[in-house]
């Protein structure tokens, strides 16, 4: 998952503009950094008191795809083209000095360095001993309900609150099927204060 998401961060990035729609007969199925938009940001916070804030553990991506309403066609019943959300940031725009808790957990994923690039190993080596990330064990696979953002970093990889930093990641498979790796929640803001911006990707999959 880690080169998928650095090689659509580079296309993302790139200077030339996004390409056009695709026909319905012409979505590349097998292709899976095709993007044409941004939905509206979302700007988050979350507070200690009265009591810890969080969000619960959720998928960004749709179980199914969604007309996009930017996209209306009188010759398409005033149906926008169907979408998902294929990748994700969150942005994290302010955390308090005395910020603890608050951390983007992502119980399904498991940091095994041997199925990654050294040098995405040693990017990561370098997050954990800043205390930028936190890695345990990842949970079973078949039990992503189970798990509660109330409780904590439980398993997985988890980014802690920096302000100017960001989390990137992509939520669909080449097929366009959701990635249930992607799983992930908002922890508690134990203390302090945290504000994030949300910004979702929009991949087209025609009308």
């Amino acid at each position: 998952m880690t080169s998928r998401a650095l090689s659509f961060l580079q296309n993302l990035t790139s200077p030339s503009s996004p390409p056009p729609f695709p026909s319905s007969s012409s979505v590349n199925f097998t292709e899976p950094l095709s993007y044409y938009g941004l939905e509206s940001p979302q700007l988050v916070r979350y507070f200690s008191h009265p009591t810890p804030q969080y969000y619960h553990a959720h998928y960004d991506h749709f179980d199914y795809l969604l007309p996009d309403p930017t996209t209306k066609s009188f010759w398409h019943g005033g149906e926008g083209r169907l979408y998902n959300r294929v990748a994700s940031f969150f942005v994290y725009l302010k955390a308090s000095e005395d910020i603890e808790g608050g951390g983007t957990n992502f119980p399904l994923i498991d940091f095994d360095p041997k199925n990654l690039d050294p040098r995405t190993v040693d990017s990561l080596n370098r997050l954990i001993s800043n205390g930028d990330i936190i890695v345990k064990p990842p949970k079973p696979a078949d039990t992503p309900e189970s798990q509660s953002a109330s409780e904590g970093p439980l398993s997985g990889l988890t980014f802690n609150p920096k302000a100017g930093s960001a989390v990137f990641w992509v939520n669909l498979h080449p097929s366009g099927l959701g990635d249930d790796r992607t799983l992930h929640a908002g922890l508690p803001v134990t203390k302090g204060e945290k504000v994030g911006m949300n910004l979702w990707v929009k991949r087209d999959f025609g009308w």
